[in-house]
């Protein structure tokens, strides 16, 4: 029986295999006709290596021959390789910035988002908040979760923008429900800290977690601390605290709370005490650096 299944398993493998080569060939002959979303896509496999050995002078020839025809995501994908240069041309940003605008002015939200951090950060050009608060809204009119949290960030910090931490929490969460970890775990501060929203460390906490799952290097390392079973007690530290507030009726400690009380109580595997770091000093906010490069494909 277990032969059967592998020979099933490596026929099915085989099969769609054979699936992968007959629609990748099909791509190629579209594009090669001219068919403008075919080249387009054709460019986007090369770029990302998917299917076939990542090749950036591939997916610039495929990018230009689709945004030549005023394909307006294969504009901004070839604004992307302008601007990145990638080791198949001289970077240019003026050039970058051109195709970028293009394809903001067709509508599309990746173009719109790369525009607005043109504007943001001054690459190339001088910079202006408001054009940059234009295009973010507009490509996160249409639900692009980086220019959601971007956006969302200004708010939130002042940057070019009167502070909003009601619109912040707004933006945070739209940019969190659409996958961006990162705008997890900032919303997650906010509700912690009760910033623009009724302070809730319920769904701060989950928050936390999910933007955890989803790879956020400083919340999966205090969640690694808080999630490890204590070698005496045999429980982690989040169950014992969960465990108390059952007992007196206290509301679910915020992460800061649980950090320090897993930095000084939790031992590590190898016997020696956790680093406690100053107990009131709060998760700070990974927002993006500002004069980083951020663009979006």
């Amino acid at each position: 029986m277990k032969n059967v299944f592998r020979i099933l398993l490596g026929l099915s493998i085989a099969l769609s295999a054979f699936a992968a080569e007959e629609d990748f060939e099909r791509l190629r002959q579209a594009a090669e006709a001219g068919n403008a979303q075919a080249q387009n896509d054709l460019g986007f496999l090369y770029a990302q290596g998917n299917g076939v050995p990542q090749d950036w002078a591939q997916a610039l020839i495929w990018y230009r021959k689709a945004a030549e025809q005023g394909h307006a995501r294969a504009q901004s994908r070839l604004g992307h390789i302008y601007e990145n240069g990638f080791d198949v041309l001289a970077k240019n940003m003026t050039e970058a910035t051109r195709l970028y605008r293009k394809s903001a002015e067709q509508g599309d939200p990746k173009g719109q988002f790369n525009l607005a951090a043109v504007y943001l950060y001054g690459k190339g050009i001088a910079q202006d908040f408001g054009e940059a608060v234009k295009w973010f809204e507009k490509s996160a009119a249409q639900d692009d979760g980086l220019a959601s949290y971007t956006l969302g960030s200004m708010y939130d910090n002042g940057e070019g923008v009167k502070q909003d931490k009601r619109k912040a929490v707004e933006l945070y969460k739209k940019a969190c429900d659409v996958g961006i970890s990162i705008a997890c775990n900032d919303l997650g501060t906010m509700y912690e800290n009760g910033e623009g929203s009724k302070r809730d460390d319920v769904k701060a906490v989950q928050l936390y977690k999910e933007a955890c799952e989803d790879g956020e290097a400083r919340v999966a390392a205090i969640w690694d601390r808080c999630t490890k079973k204590d070698q005496a007690s045999g429980e982690t530290m989040l169950k014992r605290l969960n465990s108390t507030k059952k007992a007196v009726k206290v509301r679910t400690p915020g992460v800061a709370t649980i950090w320090a009380s897993c930095t000084k109580t939790v031992k590590a595997s190898n016997g020696t005490s956790l680093k406690q770091p100053n107990s009131t000093k709060k998760p700070a906010k990974m927002r993006i650096a500002w004069g980083a490069t951020i663009t979006s494909d």
